[in-house]
């Protein structure tokens, strides 16, 4: 289940489509990129031009145009049509590491050159935020929620977990998959989204301007377009019956595993929250979520 598509995308009868306009920008950011401008001179470029976020908004920052840079959807993926060159894509991400080793950004845990995909899927069961490495004064190295981390120890209360931990309860909740990949199928309805309060506002403001004598056009046409964004952001666009088959499909031609897999990880795993009570309820990427207690070390 897709909430949002990224940048350069429309969905059309199910499937992703590269959307001719904005397309156009994703490329145009690449493109500058390459040609030495730094994130922050793009996103004060696009601002200027009043080009609109995926969110439909006219202000940039430096980290939306950093997202932009290091989708990797934009190489094509089976559900995404390839928009940018593997040639391209690389080049960037070069030099993104260059200006990350320059700027002295590679030596944090979770600085650029060491993240891992486990920083973009450990969610927190508590307060739903993200999931970060840490050291203690023993020299070992944690996750913890970030909230706790930034505020040692008073923030927080979720479990912190090894490497070790998180790569055993995902082998295990994988070869249960496996065992019986049928559970794939049965996985929860998805129900459409309700109506945000902003839309049902701008719906009541467009009845009423719609039934006055005096029909103010211009305004209604500003209505009707804050509605129609504020409508796209609140769909759900649903691609599990197409990732329920990747899945099966990837499952049933990959040996049983008995080493973890970073490949199996970022092909399966859509989300990993971490409860409290002890456990990781792993959310597959066509929205199947299975729990397994994480064991002691």
């Amino acid at each position: 289940m897709q909430r949002h598509i990224p940048l350069g995308y429309c969905v059309a009868q199910g499937k992703a489509q590269i959307d001719p306009e904005t397309c156009q920008v994703v490329q145009a950011i690449y493109q500058a990129y390459d040609n030495g401008a730094s994130c922050n001179a793009i996103a004060k470029d696009l601002t200027a031009k009043g080009i609109r976020t995926e969110n439909q908004k006219a202000v940039w920052h430096c980290c939306m145009v950093g997202k932009i840079l290091e989708n990797q959807k934009y190489l094509g993926d089976g559900f995404y049509p390839q928009m940018i060159e593997k040639a391209l894509f690389q080049r960037v991400q070069n030099r993104r590491k260059e200006r990350a080793e320059k700027l002295g950004k590679t030596n944090t845990l979770n600085g650029h050159n060491n993240r891992t995909l486990w920083n973009e899927l450990l969610i927190c069961g508590q307060c739903g935020g993200v999931y970060w490495q840490c050291v203690d004064k023993q020299q070992q190295k944690w996750w913890k929620c970030k909230k706790d981390a930034h505020k040692k120890g008073m923030g927080c209360e979720n479990l912190s977990l090894t490497q070790v931990q998180m790569e055993d309860g995902f082998l295990r909740i994988l070869r249960e998959v496996m065992e019986h990949p049928s559970c794939l199928i049965q996985r929860k309805s998805i129900r459409e989204s309700n109506q945000s309060l902003l839309e049902i506002r701008l719906t009541k403001e467009i009845q009423n301007l719609l039934m006055s004598p005096c029909c103010d056009t211009k305004r209604l046409k500003e209505l009707a377009y804050e509605r129609a964004v504020e409508q796209y952001q609140h769909t759900v666009f649903d691609d599990s019956d197409f990732q329920t088959e990747k899945l099966l499909y990837l499952l049933n031609h990959t040996p049983v595993p008995t080493k973890f897999d970073s490949h199996l990880l970022a092909e399966t795993m859509k989300k990993v929250v971490v409860a409290k009570e002890g456990y990781l309820e792993f959310h597959f990427k066509n929205g199947y979520q299975r729990k397994i207690w994480i064991k002691e070390e």
